[in-house]
């Protein structure tokens, strides 16, 4: 069958290639092919292609050990660079690409048929959380580092004014970009597609102790400086709550050596197949002591096991936190985050509460309805 339009989904770098193969990391190829799988079923005359900003990278058999092998078939990707694959674009064609510095000359290309959507994920103030926590800086280095955010802001949002459309994941993103633009959606990213019933009762009931877990990249900006000290802050207060660790990171082995004995290093899991059941029968809150407020998935996957999170104050988990969803403490105040974890523990009532709200929300948003409501403002954008 002839296609009549196709959409052009530029990856930020995670497709690799190793012998004849490719992978993902597996929440990027649930998306990718829901997306897919959406136009077969709704709009079969538009195609999907994937590929990457530059050239797929070639990796190692030991760099594709967590993630998902796909089949050439069940994926439309193409190993050109973005450049190079659109300007051979010669039908309508829209355009779906993260905004950043590397990509704002997309709407520079003036090309006929071909409309520019772009995805926003981060405003200037998390970039900046971002940069300043990757190192110790000096006041002058503060102050140029801010400073540069400025300049660099100038050229996203003049980009994303030029762009036909802005998908804005999460509410600070929508607040920064999305009110300023005609053509412009907010949704929440996730891969949440059966939220968990209420019916289905938590771990934690009168006179049990409470169960945290952290979940993602123990890396810094995701907290990770902060979780030993966690570990034995709960410890002292209570040592019968656990705090499970699960993902892996550069920081594992020193949090681990570190940390209190009330630690349980999980790893890595596979998403499907062993976070969300995992999650949703074994823990009561997450702890995700993110130092910069990028809209991370794990917040909403949480959520839809029925999981509120607790976490510094950052512009993410603010706004979810002031829809009941979860908690917020200042930036780096382990004792104040602790003393809320033992008040949560003594009160199962505040905590039920939160946790009706949290599926509440996540029923409103489950993946399928995500995908359709992204993919027919994409498709919005072909017609004249």
């Amino acid at each position: 069958m002839k296609k009549l339009a196709e959409i052009v989904v530029i990856d930020p770098g995670a497709i690799v290639q190793w012998g004849n193969e490719y992978y993902l990391p597996e929440r990027s190829y649930i998306g990718y092919k829901a997306y897919q799988d959406f136009l077969e079923r709704r709009h079969d005359k538009i195609s999907l292609t994937v590929l990457c900003l530059g050239k797929i990278r070639k990796v190692d058999a030991h760099e594709v050990a967590r993630l998902k092998w796909f089949k050439a078939d069940s994926l439309s990707v193409s190993p050109q660079g973005a450049q190079e694959y659109i300007q051979k674009c010669d039908g309508k064609t829209v355009i779906l690409s993260l905004l950043n510095e590397s990509t704002v000359w997309l709407t520079r290309l003036h090309m006929k048929n071909v409309k520019i959507v772009y995805l926003i994920e981060n405003t200037r103030k998390n970039k900046v959380s971002l940069i300043l926590s990757q190192g110790n800086f000096s006041t002058l280095s503060k102050f140029r580092a801010v400073l540069g955010s400025y300049r660099v802001e100038w050229q996203l949002q003049r980009a994303a004014r030029k762009a036909d459309g802005l998908q804005c994941n999460g509410s600070a993103a929508f607040r920064a970009y999305g009110q300023k633009h005609k053509n412009s959606i907010l949704f929440y990213d996730h891969r949440v597609e059966n939220v968990i019933s209420l019916e289905k009762q938590s771990s934690f009931k009168d006179g049990a102790n409470i169960s945290v877990a952290f979940s993602g990249r123990i890396i810094k900006i995701k907290g990770s400086e902060y979780l030993s000290r966690i570990s034995w802050a709960i410890y002292r207060a209570n040592p019968l709550i656990k705090l499970y660790i699960l993902g892996d990171g550069e920081d594992r082995n020193k949090v681990i050596a570190e940390g209190a004995p009330n630690i349980i290093y999980k790893g890595f899991m596979e998403y499907k197949k062993e976070w969300e059941p995992f999650v949703r029968k074994n823990i009561d809150i997450m702890l995700l002591p993110h130092i910069q407020g990028d809209p991370s998935m794990t917040y909403f996957e949480s959520l839809g096991q029925g999981v509120p999170v607790i976490g510094f104050d950052n512009e993410t988990l603010a706004d979810l936190a002031q829809q009941g969803m979860g908690w917020v403490v200042p930036q780096g105040d382990v004792q104040q985050l602790v003393q809320k974890i033992m008040h949560l523990n003594d009160d199962i009532g505040e905590f039920q509460m939160k946790r009706a709200k949290a599926v509440e929300f996540m029923n409103g948003h489950v993946y399928s309805s995500t995908v359709k409501w992204r993919m027919d403002h994409i498709i919005s954008s072909l017609r004249p």
